[in-house]
């Protein structure tokens, strides 16, 4: 990983060669590695072979070359429904699990962000306006400002935390009475 730990058994890509003939180890270099941990690690462009490594390509020399690949820790996040006292009005729903570190992400998509949401008591909430509440400051995108934006990018090793936060829409019951 980032970080110099093994994530994944070494793989001899060339057995015993005569000096001189070329390698390639980019057959052995997947996308995705998921560690015995069960973490899951990207390899990213930018710094894919680590400083000090032989090349990903090369002739075989005397001795051993080694080719270290660096991969980063895939990304989450979780988007969560609260109200404006930071109640939980459902179950946290996964917008991304185990994200490529700087692959997009969008939690205002889809069902993911309801303008409305009904509890299993029956209770009926709609999401707030920009403002401050009891939880915190709403911003316009009707999230939690001190959590991740609805839309972004994941970050290695991170979950974010996107939280949509409504209020219980409170209705009138009329009662009118006439005469004969």
């Amino acid at each position: 990983d980032t970080e110099g730990n093994t994530i994944a058994q070494d793989v001899t890509d060339t057995k015993v060669s005569d000096t001189g003939t070329a390698y390639d180890t980019t057959d052995n270099k997947p996308a995705k590695i998921t560690a015995e941990d069960g973490t899951v690690y990207y390899i990213l462009p930018q710094d894919e072979v680590q400083a000090g490594s032989a090349p990903e390509t090369g002739k075989v020399e005397e001795g051993t070359t080694e080719v270290t690949y660096k991969k980063k820790k895939a990304g989450d996040v979780v988007i969560k429904y609260v109200d404006v006292n930071g109640v939980e009005l459902q179950a946290p729903v996964a917008d991304t699990t185990d994200g490529k570190p700087g692959s997009d992400y969008n939690t205002a998509e889809g069902t993911e962000k309801p303008t409305t949401l009904t509890t299993a008591d029956g209770k009926v909430y709609a999401l707030v306006p920009a403002g401050d509440y009891p939880v915190g400051t709403v911003t316009a995108d009707n999230n939690l400002a001190s959590g991740a934006t609805p839309t972004g990018t994941v970050e290695a090793g991170v979950t974010k935390e996107v939280t949509y936060i409504y209020e219980e829409v409170l209705s009138d019951v009329i009662v009118e009475y006439y005469d004969t």
